[in-house]
């Protein structure tokens, strides 16, 4: 009997691969990973707008890793912060956080600046920009499928500073980012 794989460590590539060869169409890996990465189910069963059939298969190849709670901290501004039990890492209102790319807020950017750092955000006002160009950021990456609109995309090109925007949720995207190659900015080794 074959071992079950992870489904929630398939990029979306991987799983748009995984499930042409089962002789699906390309857009159920979409569906399937906004079920896994954004509303975060833990059962197949859950993802009403998949075929029966399809569930079936993958309960049979894959599982869905779910955290286990260890702690949770609420902050005065409704910020909830979470960390599992597994060494897998912390969770921001449901996001997870890897080393020192992902930031919490801009006020953490603003307490351990770094030489022209990445900075991943939903924030698209204004303010993300100034407060970037403040700090050099050279690139900011808008996650969760947010898109600035033209007056944060001028002020952008006015300060030099590149903008690009991902799907992922944050948790994807710094993993992402750091499987290619770009490392945090952590001091602790």
């Amino acid at each position: 009997m074959e071992t079950k794989r992870c489904i929630s460590s398939l990029t979306l590539e991987q799983l748009t691969a995984e499930l042409k060869a089962m002789g699906q169409p390309g857009f159920r890996a979409k569906q399937i990973f906004h079920w896994v990465h954004q509303k975060l189910v833990t059962d197949f069963s859950a993802m009403t707008d998949q075929p029966k059939a399809l569930l079936a298969k993958l309960e049979e190849a894959f599982y869905i890793a779910a955290p286990i709670i260890e702690r949770r901290q609420e902050a005065k501004d409704g910020t909830v912060k979470y960390r599992d039990n597994s060494n897998n890492g912390t969770y921001v209102n449901g996001r997870k956080l890897l080393r020192d790319t992902a930031r919490l807020s801009i006020g953490d950017v603003l307490a351990f600046p770094k030489d022209r750092m990445v900075l991943l955000t939903g924030l698209t006002n204004p303010h993300t920009v100034r407060t970037a160009e403040l700090l050099d950021v050279m690139m900011l990456i808008f996650v969760r499928g947010k898109r600035p609109d033209e007056t944060v995309l001028s002020l952008a090109r006015q300060k030099d500073i590149t903008i690009l925007a991902t799907p992922y949720r944050m948790f994807t995207a710094c993993g992402l980012l750091y499987e290619n190659g770009l490392e945090g900015g952590c001091d602790v080794s």
